[in-house]
């Protein structure tokens, strides 16, 4: 009977771990999936023996080295949430051992994930780096092997020599080996104090004060972040202090048996469980909904669909919700422009004005990318490469990003600097995912040919600038007017142009820029076009009792003889007018983004 209710205990555990893997993997799947896409896309992992060398040679190297290598498989969401899902199931399953080890009652196996549940919603913020959590789950295991040892001197010869080599592998809780195998000399092995016991207090303390203190002579680093770990959060200079909490809870459920319940009865064990998966699932739950950054997985979102030129995906997202920030609006803006309905259906969305067309330059490493995407379409590949490059060295922790790298070998390729396309391109084919592309794209250089007859290489070297000119942000119609002017066929170019003289609400550069697009090919003028057209000649011809010399859409008269009273009328006129003309140019006119 006994070792039925044992084997039955044994299943429910596990299953409980696989319940914890599930969830974790479900979460950042389908819920946080650019949250994880977003780690790929900051890093470069080469498989060379220099990046080996370079990166393991620093503290917590090791730690660092694998994070890495694990990290390069987030290019796809479900792997990197799957990667995500198993190291916090064994992290747990490690925590379960320590505190079993230490006679804990399978009653308060629930606790054991803790741990893990923490760390989960460190994961929420994306600057908490997928090493912090290799290296803790690495000093366990080390933990874990050495307790299995049955000679009392081979373990305190263990501890001694590991604790300073797992300093140099994993850094960051490397002191947590010596701490625990004090622990469990103490609470498992129930040793009498001797000169053994001596030596492995003593010579543990020595190690954990004075590693940090001799390697700040060979790594140009703060003592601080010696102790906390090395490239563990994405900003250097800040500490990640969320992971103190995470080994502070490791420590507090492993001494936990301790103060625990040794025996239980199996009415109570029952009990005991399910009132502690009912606590971990509610306070975990909305501990992790809290943590999690919808907003900026939002933004993610638009980022990623832009990068991977998904113009749909960016479109239906708008239509779930409708985006807000500067950078979100100017992919939702980019995704109509790239599927032509730009004139017609910009204003069926929320505008904020130029800045939601292209964004000005803001100095870090995430912004500009879907900002360049916008010059590299329309055609402006020396802004494009100079976004991209500028992100790429803003990145916090030093690396290099092999996404940057592609579109930095574009181009160059697309501007025929060919030798230096080579070195990007050399580069990436020592990467996994982007091996192949580099290669295929090796065979292209000094192939002019091939270049100009490819789908969109060739086309963006047709319409880009012909001569040199310098680039003003604060002149954007004269660079958009500039580029259209080199290329009649660069619709995009056009319709930006369009754009921004709608969103700025200047309707004489709206009518000056207008007869541009006469040989465009349109089958019909665009909505918001129309819409420009007829309010400014109402404003000639009030009230529309002469035809405009357009041709506009009686359905589009009609609304704005319906607007125009309630307009004029009406004093509150804005929330009313909203419901049935907020995706009127003329709502945005009156009540949109103040003129820029």
């Amino acid at each position: 009977m006994k070792e039925i209710l044992n084997t039955h205990i044994i299943k429910t555990n596990t299953l409980l771990s696989i319940l914890l893997g599930v969830c974790a993997f479900i979460f950042f799947n389908f819920y946080y999936p650019f949250h994880v896409q977003y780690h790929e896309l900051f890093q470069m992992f080469l498989f060379t023996p220099s990046y080996f060398f370079e990166t393991v040679s620093e503290p917590g190297g090791m730690a660092l080295y694998l994070g890495r290598f694990f990290v390069q498989f987030f290019y796809y969401s479900w792997a990197g949430s799957l990667i995500i899902a198993v190291l916090l199931v064994l992290l747990q399953r490690e925590v379960a051992w320590l505190t079993k080890k230490l006679g804990c009652n399978n009653a308060f196996y629930p606790i054991t994930f803790l741990p893990s549940i923490a760390y989960w919603i460190l994961l929420c913020d994306e600057n908490y780096m997928l090493s912090g959590l290799i290296l803790l789950i690495i000093v366990l295991a080390a933990v874990i092997v050495c307790t299995t040892i049955h000679s009392r001197t081979f373990r305190v010869i263990s501890t001694i020599v590991l604790t300073p080599i797992l300093y140099i592998s994993c850094s960051g809780c490397f002191w947590f080996f010596a701490v625990f195998m004090v622990l469990f000399e103490i609470n498992y092995w129930r040793v009498k104090i001797d000169f053994r016991w001596f030596v492995m207090s003593i010579g543990s303390v020595l190690l954990i004060i004075f590693s940090p203190l001799l390697s700040k002579y060979f790594y140009q680093y703060p003592l601080e972040n010696l102790w906390f770990g090395i490239g563990f959060y994405r900003f250097p200079k800040i500490s990640p202090y969320g992971q103190l909490i995470v080994w502070s809870l490791v420590f507090v459920v492993s001494v936990l048996p301790r103060f625990l319940p040794k025996i239980i009865s199996a009415k109570k064990y029952i009990i005991v469980m399910a009132l502690q998966i009912a606590l971990l699932i509610i306070s975990g739950g909305y501990l992790i909904g809290n943590a999690a950054n919808w907003n900026k997985e939002e933004l993610m979102g638009y980022a990623h669909y832009v990068k991977m030129q998904e113009w749909d995906k960016v479109i239906v997202m708008a239509a779930k919700k409708t985006p807000t920030a500067p950078m979100s609006v100017s992919c939702l803006n980019l995704a109509l422009a790239k599927t032509g309905v730009l004139g017609d259906n910009m204003f069926s969305y929320y505008q904020n004005g130029v800045q939601g067309l292209i964004p000005h330059f803001e100095p870090d490493f995430t912004s500009p990318l879907p900002t360049s995407e916008i010059y590299y379409q329309l055609g402006m590949i020396n802004t494009a490469q100079r976004l991209v490059f500028e992100a790429m060295e803003s990145i916090p922790d030093y690396q290099k990003s092999a996404s940057c790298f592609k579109r930095l070998a574009e181009t160059n390729l697309i501007n025929g600097q060919y030798k230096v396309a080579a070195k990007y391109l050399r580069v990436l084919q020592h990467t996994l995912f982007y091996r192949n592309w580099a290669t295929e794209t090796l065979t292209y250089l000094n192939d002019e040919k091939r270049i100009n007859t490819h789908p969109e290489w060739g086309r963006l070297r047709q319409l880009r600038y012909k001569a040199d000119s310098l680039f003003s942000e604060d002149e954007l119609d004269v660079m958009l007017g500039i580029l259209f002017q080199n290329n009649k066929s660069n619709r995009m170019a056009y319709e930006y142009l369009m754009a921004c003289t709608l969103l700025s609400k200047d309707m004489q550069k709206f009518i000056n820029y207008y007869p541009l697009g006469k040989d465009i090919g349109y089958s019909h003028i665009p909505k918001s076009y129309q819409e420009e057209l007829l309010f400014i000649w109402s404003l000639k011809h009030h009230p529309l009792k002469e035809k405009a010399p357009w041709p506009i859409d009686p359905q589009i008269t009609e609304r704005l003889l319906e607007y125009a009273p309630i307009y004029l009328q009406e004093k509150n006129a804005g929330p009313i007018l909203k419901e049935r003309f907020g995706d009127t140019y003329w709502y945005y006119l009156h009540f949109g983004a103040k003129k820029s």
